[in-house]
């Protein structure tokens, strides 16, 4: 009698109360739920990351096709921003100029409209020559007989009687703070 009156102590011991068996179905169902949220979750990350990588060869495509339909004699310039984010490329349209020589006594109706016409080197040195100017250099420039005088600062009399005269430098003055 009297073992099996500890045996049956030790198998209610062993048995949980409503309360207990409550708490352990709630936790069991609370696990199997976030368990179902974190595949759900999973699941939506890669169907979006699919959709991405089919719009984005998409827009390759695209960008195939229009490269293709481009007129001749234009290029594409490929500017890439340096950040660290992805941001759009931006896409400039250089018209390639054809540049041709010039021979002296040429005929400049002959050639095509569109060419970028350059003088012979001839001329150009021609042009240099005579620009060039021929003076020294503390002396300012003056027309013919003009009185020529070296350029000197002007002295402390003739100075204006403002203060900041000469301007001081904005040195060591706080930056305004950016909201």
């Amino acid at each position: 009698m009297l073992l099996n009156m500890r045996r049956w102590r030790k198998e209610k011991k062993k048995r949980m109360s409503m309360k207990e068996r409550k708490n352990m179905m709630r936790l069991e169902m609370k696990a199997l739920k976030n368990w179902k949220k974190k595949k759900t979750k999973t699941m939506k990350m890669a169907t979006k990351r699919k959709h991405k990588e089919t719009i984005m060869m998409k827009k390759r495509m695209q960008m195939k096709e229009k490269k293709m339909k481009m007129k001749e004699g234009t290029r594409t310039k490929i500017m890439k921003l340096n950040t660290n984010k992805r941001k759009k490329v931006k896409r400039k349209r250089v018209k390639k100029r054809y540049r041709q020589e010039v021979q002296d006594g040429e005929n400049l109706d002959e050639k095509l409209l569109g060419m970028l016409l350059r003088k012979s080197p001839t001329t150009l040195r021609c042009r240099v020559m005579t620009t060039r100017i021929t003076r020294q250099p503390d002396m300012p420039r003056t027309n013919g007989d003009e009185a020529v005088r070296p350029r000197r600062p002007l002295q402390r009399q003739q100075r204006p009687e403002t203060e900041n005269w000469p301007r001081q430098a904005r040195r060591n003055r706080p930056r305004k703070k950016k909201n």
